[in-house]
């Protein structure tokens, strides 16, 4: 991947349901004023954005997309508060900005899904999965929590929003610098590779998905938008700009003869306890609620240590309303004993570890 970027682009590149990036996207949006933002999600859901600026949709929703003559292959996009992508497309429609979900569209992944699914013959998918960047980063610096990662390294640097998602996307370009070629999902005999198309996070799947989102900012530019925003997934953030990625003719390659179908798309309830890793959502984060209070908090003006202590209240107060015993005394007692631990492990402020 180049160094290039493509003139008036700035891509954002975030943790799925990360409050501290979906703080960080609302000021870099601030910063730079965009006549159009991208987001990571299938293009489907593009006409049914307006929904989200509607005060009745209550987070956390999700957007569906469902095979209309098969309806139970679906996939559900969540969103939260504390997401990225509500923030960013929520700043859009508040704004009269244009907006518009990229990705591979939801006809192609239903159907790519359908074709692995019937074959039956590939159980395992051969390819390596795409990790999340953030967490690895997270991990690497010694951190359990991500997001106090991110707010250790990424929010308390100097700089702008704008400065400190370039170098996010700078760290990332240097983690996939020597990555091969990619190969098309289809071949020149229109045949679909099945065993690689198994492993949605895959290398083949990836670049499919990146070679979308790319076309699609290259007709945003031909349309002539002049300041794009781009917010998508870190891993996807030296990929989707033009100027770094393979040629729009490499691109044409990897999507053509993808696999179609029908598909409609509609916005769904969800609930917290979906959100969560537990649950077994790949994009799913240790505390939804705990995340939820971070992000609120945080945008009330709190620091991550009020939040800290203040999240502590709100469990003895259920524990109360349970009939448990949680004397203000004890929520004292956390509160320092929190504190103490985050000092001893060299974090900021106390977290979900």
């Amino acid at each position: 991947m180049s160094g290039q970027s493509t003139p008036g682009l700035h891509v954002l590149g975030i943790r799925h349901h990360g409050p501290g990036s979906a703080r960080s996207v609302a000021a870099a949006l601030d910063e730079l004023a965009p006549d159009l933002v991208l987001v990571e999600g299938p293009p489907e859901l593009t006409a049914i954005l307006p929904f989200l600026a509607d005060e009745a949709t209550a987070p956390p929703v999700a957007g569906l997309a469902y095979d209309v003559d098969e309806p139970r292959r679906a996939s559900f996009y969540p969103l939260a508060v504390f997401s990225p992508e509500w923030v960013a497309t929520r700043w859009a429609l508040s704004r009269t900005v244009d907006v518009a979900w990229i990705d591979l569209p939801a006809a192609s992944t239903a159907a790519i899904r359908a074709a692995v699914s019937d074959t039956g013959e590939f159980t395992e998918p051969s390819d390596e999965t795409v990790t999340d960047p953030i967490g690895a980063l997270a991990a690497a610096a010694g951190y359990d929590d991500p997001e106090r990662w991110w707010e250790d390294a990424v929010e308390h640097r100097s700089g702008t929003a704008v400065e400190r998602f370039a170098d996010i996307t700078e760290a990332i370009a240097e983690l996939r610098r020597d990555e091969p070629t990619p190969t098309p999902l289809v071949d020149d005999d229109k045949v679909l590779d099945v065993r690689a198309a198994a492993a949605p996070t895959g290398a083949a799947m990836t670049a499919v998905r990146e070679a979308a989102m790319r076309k699609a900012v290259r007709t945003a530019v031909k349309n002539g938008s002049e300041r794009i925003v781009v917010v998508c997934g870190a891993w996807h953030a030296p990929a989707v700009d033009p100027a770094r990625g393979p040629s729009a003719a490499a691109d044409n390659r990897l999507l053509r003869g993808l696999p179609k179908t029908k598909v409609a798309a509609a916005w769904v309830p969800w609930t917290a306890s979906r959100l969560s890793q537990a649950s077994g959502y790949g994009a799913g984060v240790q505390s939804p609620g705990w995340y939820r209070h971070l992000y609120e908090t945080a945008e009330r003006g709190d620091d991550p240590d009020a939040a800290a202590s203040s999240w502590l209240v709100r469990v003895a107060r259920e524990l109360r309303a349970q009939g448990l015993g949680a004397s203000p005394a004890a929520v004292v007692d956390a509160t320092r004993l929190a504190r103490t631990l985050a000092t001893l492990r060299g974090a900021s402020a106390p977290g979900v570890e």
